[in-house]
């Protein structure tokens, strides 16, 4: 139903960035373009829900901000979705225009501020798919880029993989003020775990079940590496420590 000014209009302004390496300011400044557009639209009185996704990829389907949007819509809680641009919905043209088709259904309208896409205007079934392809095209580059990036770093020598109990990554250039520009990073043993991860070895060889070398691991303090989310040592930690051909002196990417 086309957004009169003859009555209160329900916006939900969507923002959403990809990853933890990409500012999280991002999100301000989405917002604050989502405001200024709005405020262009003459819709009078307006009530405005943000909702918004952080570090999190738009070429997955089912994300906590978009859920929650596909819930005020399912609840006609909205009257307008506005995000900066299609791409900020969904990375997936299916993904992409199954939600536009959900919130037509609802009528409600959704519309963007860089890409001109707005469902009222007939045409965006050709630039819904457009805008899609595009999207994906751009994420595709992105990704071959930064494969691209990591295989010199690993011809190189530099560590690509997450970095394993007793050992320290070094930074190469370790005074740049930026955090992001101190890599590429080097794998080196700690000296200070050396015994600890050798008795590690020589415990599961001996037949010791893992969780008592879990619990060997746990006295002794050796830190867990950093992706796990426990920060102890479990049966399955140790188990998967073991499996590791880097403590064999080959590594593999």
């Amino acid at each position: 139903a086309p957004i009169t000014a003859s009555r209160r209009c329900r916006v939900v302004i969507y923002s959403r960035y990809s990853t933890d390496d990409q500012n999280p300011r991002s999100i301000d400044d989405q917002i604050a373009r989502c405001r200024e557009f709005i405020g262009g639209l003459g819709l009078g009185d307006i009530e405005i829900v943000e909702c918004m996704d952080e570090g999190i990829s738009g070429r997955r389907k089912h994300r906590p901000g978009i859920d929650q949007v596909r819930q005020i819509v399912a609840a006609k809680g909205c009257d307008l979705i506005v995000a900066v641009d299609q791409s900020r919905f969904f990375r997936r043209m299916a993904f992409s225009l199954e939600f536009f088709a959900v919130a037509i259904d609802s009528n409600v309208r959704v519309m963007t501020c860089n890409d001109a896409f707005d469902t009222n205007d007939s045409r965006w079934r050709v630039l819904g798919p457009v805008n899609a392809i595009v999207g994906e095209l751009v994420i595709q580059q992105c990704s071959d880029r930064i494969r691209g990036s990591v295989d010199n770093r690993w011809r190189e020598g530099y560590a690509v993989n997450p970095p394993q109990a007793g050992y320290i990554r070094v930074p190469n250039n370790p005074t740049a003020e930026d955090p992001k520009k101190r890599g590429p990073y080097r794998d080196q043993i700690d000296p200070k775990w050396t015994k600890v991860i050798r008795q590690t070895f020589q415990l599961i060889a001996r037949g010791e079940p893992a969780s008592s070398v879990a619990e060997f691991l746990n006295e002794s303090g050796l830190p867990v590496p950093k992706m796990c989310l426990l920060r102890r040592w479990t049966s399955y930690r140790v188990l998967r420590m073991i499996k590791q051909p880097i403590y064999i002196g080959k590594e593999v990417h």
